[in-house]
């Protein structure tokens, strides 16, 4: 009898203690979005501010600008060499934007695979095609999961533009790696960002052609099932700031990329 109260209590406990981490996880991660969502702000008020005052049309100060945002992200880059510096390669790798680096439980959705997560905060596409030689290349991945493109939409990227930033990450890829499997998640239909859908639909249909000319590469189309019956952006599986992903959005990430990429079963 007193080894059955003994263990009632235990279980009593670890629920409660189960229910405060992630209680508390849920916070940090909260905490991780507004950041995030912050650093984009600023990007998007300096790149505006160079606009409106004439200064983007030198490119002396085109390149401040690019030098001033990667300054951005040394420290999460460097952090991130440091964690997987000593790490055995030729893993499957998660590369992006603040989608990817969000991602709650990537290795649990994913455990058949050994999963290396490089997604940094508030990056573009165009800042992935930067950092892919520094970043991935020594990681030797055998392939490649990647999402970015909606932050590159954001600070005043045309579609085109967009396109263009994959071009030179898969020309990379080619070169540096060789045809490698490669996974290219659409541009999600935030409702925060409203406003691009025409923006994001036009990119995607750019990457959509890329990625169907390109060898080794799959389309995964996340955008079609973030839709309601409406077409509009389904709330429930955002956070509260209508941009970044709920536990429910990645859920619906993990179906799509279960049904539509086999190496990520194996």
């Amino acid at each position: 009898m007193l080894l059955l109260l003994a263990r009632t209590a235990a279980n009593r406990n670890w629920r409660v203690l189960s229910s405060r981490l992630l209680s508390n996880y849920s916070e940090i991660n909260e905490l991780k979005q507004r950041e995030y969502s912050f650093l984009l702000m600023q990007k998007c008020f300096l790149k505006r501010w160079l606009t409106v005052s004439g200064l983007n049309t030198n490119c002396a100060n085109v390149e401040i600008f690019n030098s001033m945002m990667t300054a951005e992200y040394q420290s999460e880059i460097a952090a991130l060499e440091a964690k997987y510096a000593k790490k055995s390669t030729g893993n499957i790798v998660f590369y992006g934007s603040s989608s990817i680096r969000l991602w709650p439980r990537l290795s649990h959705d994913f455990p058949a695979i050994s999963i290396e997560n490089f997604g940094f905060g508030g990056s573009t596409l165009a800042d992935c095609a930067q950092f892919f030689e520094r970043l991935i290349v020594p990681r030797k991945p055998r392939a490649i999961a990647f999402y970015a493109g909606d932050n590159d939409l954001f600070l005043g990227a045309s579609p085109e533009e967009v396109w263009n930033s994959l071009r030179a990450l898969l020309d990379g890829r080619d070169a540096l790696l060789g045809a490698i499997p490669f996974a290219f998640l659409s541009i999600k239909p935030s409702p925060a960002r409203l406003q691009l859908l025409p923006a994001i639909i036009e990119a995607n249909q750019w990457c959509w052609r890329e990625i169907q000319g390109r060898e080794n590469a799959i389309w995964v189309d996340v955008f079609a099932a973030m839709l309601d019956e409406n077409r509009a952006p389904r709330r429930e599986l955002y956070a509260g700031d209508g941009l970044h992903l709920s536990r429910a959005g990645y859920a619906v990430w993990k179906q799509v990329l279960t049904r539509e990429v086999p190496w990520l079963n194996r």
